[in-house]
């Protein structure tokens, strides 16, 4: 007997010195070459794209315009066209975009720096609305003043308020006025209020032209008449 029978007769338990498999084992799989995992990709940044308005005539509501009486989440967008002229400054338009957040009881930095002018009720607490407003058109909005807003308690009624205090970072620091002099410039506001914490802000709306009345056009001709007051935008 050679060598070679000898060490398979040595190996007849497991026959697998010559070549054959145990009745029931599991053979051993080959060693797999892991999967790279594939690499991220970074999303594009979106373009913000200019929105159209009309250089004359009355603001109109055209395509992407947020529509008259349209209601809104709090933190959905506004989408409204807007003009503004004062003494000594020339007449701008553009479009805005504005977004009104939750209302919440005010910091009190922005209640110490209210306590001169503006003193609640017994009871009432001090509330705001921080205000972010974008420039989504080619217009140059610089020293733009003309948002204005009505605030609302849960009830329904109307409240006492003020746009645009400064010295605190969630309201515009200059006192309401908004530089907005290219596309996606942006700017900050805010609208305050005294309110029972059983009846607290809860809306917000927007009543400049042409949602509103424009005291700038109230004599103009009737074209202009027709293309205002055409229902507020609210956030609740």
């Amino acid at each position: 007997m050679n060598v070679r029978a000898i060490a398979c007769l040595l190996a007849l338990t497991t026959l697998t010195a010559c070549g054959e498999s145990t009745p029931g084992a599991t053979p051993t799989p080959p060693a797999s070459t892991p999967t790279p995992s594939p690499t991220p990709t970074q999303s594009p940044t979106p373009t913000l794209k200019p929105l159209a308005f009309s250089s004359k005539g009355p603001l109109r509501i055209g395509p992407g315009i947020t529509k008259p009486k349209t209601t809104l989440r709090f933190g959905q967008p506004a989408i409204v066209p807007v003009e503004y002229s004062d003494l000594g400054v020339p007449t701008m338009r553009g479009v805005l975009s504005i977004v009104a957040r939750p209302p919440s009881k005010a910091p009190a930095s922005l209640v110490k720096a209210l306590a001169a002018d503006f003193r609640p009720a017994k009871g009432q607490s001090v509330y705001y609305i921080p205000i972010l407003i974008t420039n989504v058109s080619t217009g140059d909005l610089t020293g733009y003043r003309g948002t204005t807003f009505v605030a609302k308690l849960r009830s329904g009624r109307e409240t006492p308020y003020q746009i645009g205090v400064g010295g605190n970072p969630a309201c515009d620091p200059t006192g309401g006025v908004q530089d907005l002099p290219t596309l996606g410039s942006t700017a900050r506001t805010c609208v305050v209020a005294a309110a029972s914490p059983k009846d607290p802000l809860a809306q917000l709306q927007y009543v400049a032209a042409p949602y509103g009345h424009d005291d700038q056009q109230q004599n103009q001709e009737p074209d202009f008449n027709d293309q205002y007051d055409l229902g507020a935008i609210t956030w609740h």
